[in-house]
């Protein structure tokens, strides 16, 4: 229990990471079969699927610097509220 309590911080931010990680492949999947769509596609390929794999691919490596800057300040935000909440109990 200690151990959990000493890295509560690193856990939560491991487990948000972890979490948008699998909404945002999730959204780019849909957002991938709307475009196969709309270039008059019948069906949507398949997740492993060469085209999907490397638009899935190239969006993230688009977008990992602002991801980056987000999780910097996420834990900037909650390590300013652990100590504001350890100082309060002292």
């Amino acid at each position: 229990m200690r151990l959990l309590k000493e890295h509560a911080l690193v856990i939560g931010v491991a487990l948000l990471g972890a979490l948008t990680f699998a909404l945002y492949t999730w959204a780019e999947y849909g957002f991938f079969c709307d475009q196969g769509r709309d270039h008059g596609n019948q069906g949507c390929e398949g997740f492993w699927s060469n085209a999907h794999l490397h638009d899935w691919i190239y969006n993230a490596a688009s977008n990992w610097q602002s991801e980056l800057w987000f999780g910097v300040l996420i834990v900037i935000l909650l390590r300013k509220l652990q100590t504001g909440n350890e100082d309060e109990a002292e």
